[in-house]
């Protein structure tokens, strides 16, 4: 592990602080409370489910009770984002509080049989919360590779969740389009299936599993849950729904308006009041922060809204994603936030309610919003910068505020591309005001040549500094 941790304060001391204190209009004074324990934490993470395709965020052809019912007891986030419009980029990115494309993979998404992605050795977020104490799971759709290169499928299966921090893991390797096969810690469930990963024939069987995938993680959820109900958990949970092809299960076939998609819709909904309703049933609500969100925007014209285009793009459409949380008594209910922030946030947000420091090998584009969660509104924004990746290809932008500078063509976040940025040899990009035109329908790029050059110039900043964190930035001091 990466020199973990350096002068640690005691978990939940960052917490007790921030709770303990009356602030605000009464002027307020600590109480001296004991603090707080930090709370459970489940995140649930949808596939390719847009912004438009949540009832709380606008929807009218499907039905999301689960998700509409947290986000009228918590926080309902607008301006929330994947770090790139495609799947694998923010799994590592949700793990490491870092950009995937400062790793080997520039572009794209990894195959379903790839090696390992996340670098032996770097500190995850699963592994930051189980050193404070948690038990932690992964259940669900993976996507971040498993083993190393060549690796047998009738043996053991490692490096991989395990490795990175997980206690327990049972996961689907890649997408729903891929193999479905599933892993249970270092082995196949069906040994049978590393005789079917080259070439799965059976089309039958092939739908069939597709169909039974989202019902059997979601009960593993809800095991791992009841099984350690009581212990502080970290439950990482991402449904297979609702990537292409779309597979609903039979009990939600023709449930909805919006055809085999929106009935796929229907069941990650009803996945997530599973976990809820489990949750609920144990007395731990108080106890647990829950968010639900979604790895990239919407796969179809339609899904995103408002927004310009969809998954893979590098406008708004491709990675503007929804995002809800509660954790009663700690995030006011009802609460809308129009805060810039990110998935790879998760990271530094767990610092945080650890009352930890990030090394600086960590977390390395990941920014504490707990304040945000809790509803309070901070001095400024959270964020230094965000920068999104279209999914395939050099197309990148980088946002401050309400602008957003999409890079010319050719700019990838190399050195080599930032060095052809700074000669000016790639030509002109776009720049978008969002608070006027959240649509990205005018580009201001010529209207506005000092906006586009301070962008670049913290553009290449920050791809050549390694991180857009600042170097050992500590934990906020209490409110």
């Amino acid at each position: 592990m990466n020199r973990l941790f350096r002068s640690l304060p005691a978990p939940g001391l960052f917490l007790a602080g921030l709770l303990g204190c009356l602030v605000g209009a009464t002027g307020g004074r600590c109480t001296g409370a004991e603090p707080p324990p930090p709370p459970n934490i489940v995140w649930i993470m949808a596939d390719d489910l847009g912004w438009g395709d949540v009832g709380c965020y606008g929807a009218t052809k499907v039905k999301t009770p689960n998700i509409d019912r947290l986000a009228q007891q918590g926080i309902r986030f607008t301006d929330a984002h994947s770090e790139t419009a495609c799947c694998t980029p923010t799994r590592y990115g949700v793990l490491t509080g870092r950009y995937s494309w400062r790793t080997s993979l520039k572009s794209g998404v990894l195959g379903w049989a790839a090696p390992l992605l996340i670098e032996e050795g770097r500190l995850t977020t699963p592994a930051l919360l189980r050193s404070a104490g948690y038990t932690t799971g992964c259940v669900g759709k993976w996507h971040l590779g498993v083993g190393r290169q060549g690796m047998d499928w009738s043996g053991e299966l490692k490096p991989g969740p395990l490795e990175v921090g997980f206690d327990y893991a049972f996961y689907m390797p890649g997408s729903n389009h891929g193999i479905p096969i599933l892993v249970d810690n270092h082995r196949l469930v069906d040994p049978a299936d590393a005789g079917r990963i080259k070439k799965y024939e059976d089309a039958e069987l092939r739908l069939k599993r597709q169909q039974e995938m989202g019902p059997t993680l979601a009960e593993k959820a809800v095991r791992f849950i009841e099984n350690n109900k009581d212990k502080r958990l970290f439950l990482y949970f991402n449904p297979v729904a609702i990537h292409l092809p779309y597979t609903p299960a039979r009990q939600f076939q023709g449930t909805s308006k919006a055809g085999v998609r929106g009935d796929f819709i229907h069941e990650f909904d009803w996945a997530v009041g599973r976990v809820v309703d489990t949750i609920d049933r144990l007395g731990l609500a108080e106890q647990t922060l829950i968010i639900v969100t979604s790895d990239n925007g919407g796969d179809q014209p339609g899904s995103m809204g408002p927004f310009r285009a969809h998954k893979t793009s590098v406008y708004e459409g491709g990675h503007r994603v929804p995002f809800v949380a509660r954790w009663p008594g700690k995030i006011p209910a009802g609460k809308v936030c129009d805060e810039t922030i990110c998935l790879s946030d998760l990271m530094a947000t767990c610092a945080a309610l650890l009352g930890k420091t990030l090394p600086d090998d960590a977390g390395e584009d990941s920014f504490n919003i707990l304040p945000l969660l809790l509803g309070q509104k901070p001095d400024g924004p959270v964020r230094v910068a965000m920068i999104n990746k279209a999914c395939r290809g050099p197309s990148i932008s980088i946002r401050q505020g309400p602008w957003k500078l999409i890079l010319p063509d050719g700019c990838w976040p190399t050195e080599e591309g930032v060095a052809a940025l700074e000669a000016g040899k790639l030509g002109k990009g776009e720049l978008y005001n969002l608070a006027d035109d959240i649509g990205e329908s005018k580009n201001l790029y010529d209207q506005h040549p000092e906006i586009v050059k301070k962008l670049q110039e913290l553009f290449v900043r920050i791809v050549r500094q390694g991180r857009s964190r600042p170097p050992a930035q500590q934990t906020p001091q209490p409110l």
